[in-house]
């Protein structure tokens, strides 16, 4: 993925966090770049504090926002 579509990917991410007034943590590669670090993976991870109620608004807003959502996995996770 382009260094552009990347960026791009993880702001529409983060904005529909903020949107849904989600708390969320940002680890992995993306945090080590806040500390000055290169960034060499592909990927974004987040920590969420949700509830179950509010981690099945957000998966669905995730996924009509274009978001690739595998909802039988994301659903087997909020049990």
């Amino acid at each position: 993925m382009a260094a552009n579509a990347f960026d791009e990917f993880c702001r529409s991410a983060f904005t529909i966090l903020e949107n849904q007034g989600t708390r969320y943590l940002v680890i992995g590669g993306l945090a080590v770049v806040a500390v000055g670090e290169p960034r060499t993976t592909a990927d974004a991870d987040a920590i969420v504090f949700v509830t179950p109620a509010e981690a099945d608004a957000l998966i669905q807003h995730a996924a009509a926002a274009g978001f690739d959502v595998r909802l039988t996995t994301a659903g087997s996770r909020l049990t």
